[in-house]
């Protein structure tokens, strides 16, 4: 059986297109900007566009301190 080799690249940090909850609609290169941490239960995470982000100076998540 013959071996195939392949070089797979993963970006630095994953994005695509989601739901924006800044503008209420979906967007491209959406990044989470925010976590919400609840006490009990499921928290959340508010995502948003790259238009978004540039328009309202959001950082994402990840890039905080």
């Amino acid at each position: 059986m013959a071996e195939t080799t392949q070089t797979v690249t993963t970006p630095a940090s994953l994005t695509g297109v989601g739901w924006c909850h800044w503008h209420k609609g979906i967007g491209e290169d959406v990044r989470v900007i925010q976590v919400v941490e609840v006490p009990s239960g499921p928290g959340g995470r508010h995502s948003a566009c790259a238009r978004c982000r540039e328009r309202r100076n959001l950082i994402p998540f990840a890039d905080q301190p």
